[in-house]
């Protein structure tokens, strides 16, 4: 099945495209950074899947102009929103548009892949079933096959770890954990947590930094793009 993504900041669409890329059945079929871009390349490709970010280059209603194409192709593709927006109107506006998901940034690897993961073997299924269903049958499926979230481990919270991915972002260098904890008012063990977390996830990178003999020490920063996960975490700070 063919992806594409339509991201006007590079750094992200090359984000999502690694996260395509690494989940099973998906194939990522090309990036669009405009309006004009995206039709073009639905009209050109004939997606499957359309990873739609809404504010392309500050305008507000961009990303629904593009869902306006994208159904009316002969084969209009399913569309999960990838965004920033937040407002409430928007993501009940996106559910009539029939948004199979809605992805607010900042996120990390592992739940986008997580939900990737669940519209490819969703539709995969569907696409074998040959008799009628009953109703009873369509619930069950539906409950059991939609996409969710990815589970976070203990002590990692969805909304401090998204506070931490925005402390990376907005920094003009990699940072140590110290300096996490200082701007976000938390002990260096909660931020040493987090950066670790994201850097086994794949959505930072670290780099050595200089520390005590026998004390490892690391700045982070995030990946881009992002990378494969590494096979362990490894020490923290």
């Amino acid at each position: 099945m063919k992806a594409i993504i339509v991201e006007d900041e590079p750094a992200q669409a090359r984000r999502l495209e690694c996260c395509v890329a690494e989940t099973r059945w998906l194939e990522p079929a090309g990036s669009a950074a405009t309006r004009q871009q995206a039709v073009e390349m639905a009209r050109r490709v004939h997606p499957d899947l359309v990873l739609l970010d809404f504010g392309l280059h500050g305008v507000a209603d961009e990303g629904f102009a593009v869902w306006d194409v994208l159904h009316h192709l002969p084969e209009p593709p399913a569309v999960i929103a990838v965004t920033g927006t937040r407002n409430p109107r928007t993501m009940v506006r996106a559910m009539r548009y029939g948004a199979y998901d809605f992805i607010v940034k900042p996120f990390t690897a592992a739940d986008v892949k997580a939900r990737l993961a669940g519209y490819a073997t969703f539709h995969r299924y569907l696409a074998g079933l040959q008799a009628e269903l009953a109703q009873k049958s369509i619930d069950k499926i539906f409950l059991r096959w939609r996409a969710r979230p990815c589970q976070l481990p203990p002590g990692i919270e969805e909304q401090r770890l998204a506070a931490v991915i925005e402390v990376l972002r907005a920094a003009d260098e990699p940072l140590r954990a110290a300096d996490v904890a200082e701007r976000l008012g938390v002990s260096r063990e909660t931020a040493n947590r987090y950066l670790i977390y994201l850097y086994a996830d794949g959505t930072a990178d670290r780099f050595p930094s200089h520390g005590r003999p026998g004390h490892p020490s690391y700045r982070y920063a995030l990946a881009s793009p992002w990378k494969p996960a590494p096979d362990a975490p490894g020490t923290g700070e």
